[in-house]
């Protein structure tokens, strides 16, 4: 019993050293994470916020890893003539459905409208003959192109399509800036 209590009380002891240790100036060498040491001595701190700044060569390390931008992707279609067109890889929204527009254009639509936009996917257009002989059209984004591809013919089957198929494929993946 009397061993026991010796035992604890060392460990107890070894706890409180530590903690002193820790905090007595010049005898840790490490600040919490987020702190660094507080080069400029001000009096009661010795460990402040980090600014990212290290070692004096001006390289800032806060930002680890690297740096994605998101990429747009659009399509439009004119319904007169069912001519589609594209807009992808684009660094905005506003951006990818202008160029999708002016894709639709290009290949003779005369009033093209953006049916559809995604970001950092992969999408797929279908179209399928209604049972009345009309057309649906399906869309469907997804991070791999096959899971989208699939996606967008169920979607066209479900909404009653028959003899559904894929029209257009493409991905806007963001591109690593840093």
């Amino acid at each position: 019993m009397k061993m026991f209590a010796t035992s604890r009380m060392r460990s107890i002891a070894a706890a409180v050293v530590a903690g002193v240790l820790y905090l007595v100036p010049g005898t840790a060498s490490a600040c919490p994470p987020g702190f660094e040491p507080n080069a400029a001595g001000t009096p009661g701190q010795e460990c402040i916020p980090s600014t990212g700044q290290r070692g004096g060569d001006g390289g800032d390390y806060s930002q680890s890893g690297p740096v994605w931008e998101t990429r747009w992707g659009a399509f439009a279609y004119d319904f007169a003539t069912a001519i589609v067109g594209q807009g992808s890889k684009m660094p905005s929204k506003g951006k990818a459905k202008k160029a999708a527009i002016a894709a639709c254009q290009s290949n003779g639509g005369k009033d093209c409208k953006v049916e559809f936009t995604y970001y950092n996917h992969c999408a797929a257009m279908t179209e399928g003959k209604t049972a009345t002989g009309l057309y649906t059209r399906y869309y469907r984004s997804e991070n791999r192109l096959d899971d989208a591809i699939a996606g967008a013919l169920k979607g066209c089957a479900d909404q009653g399509g028959s003899e559904c198929q894929v029209i257009h494929t493409d991905c806007s993946r963001p591109q690593r800036v840093r």
